[in-house]
């Protein structure tokens, strides 16, 4: 959460609307994977596809509805969330200059 929302990425989905079309499937699936491990768009297609036709759940959801590594329903921790996003800040500069740059 403290990436997608904050810093270059949020730069990005500021003009999200220009660059995509509106569909209506859901614009991201969340789910758990074990530390090391990237996943490969071939496990999120039927992540994404259980979440658009049975809504959020252990094995995919959203931000709005997330689950914790166990399974169950939890809740975000935006006081994290935005403390990581202030770490990440430094780190981003040189690349929200360049991002600012761009024509929209």
């Amino acid at each position: 959460m403290a990436f997608s929302y904050n810093g270059v990425h949020a730069e990005a989905l500021k003009n999200a609307r220009s660059w995509n079309r509106k569909n209506p499937w859901p614009p991201l699936v969340l789910w758990w994977v074990d530390a090391g491990h990237v996943p490969h768009w071939v496990e999120a297609v039927p992540r994404l596809e259980r979440l658009h036709d049975h809504g959020p759940g252990p094995g995919a959801f959203t931000f709005k509805q997330p689950y914790g590594p166990d399974g169950s329903p939890t809740v975000i921790d935006r006081v994290r969330a935005r403390a990581t996003a202030v770490e990440n800040e430094a780190g981003q500069r040189e690349l929200m200059a360049r991002v600012a740059a761009l024509p929209v």
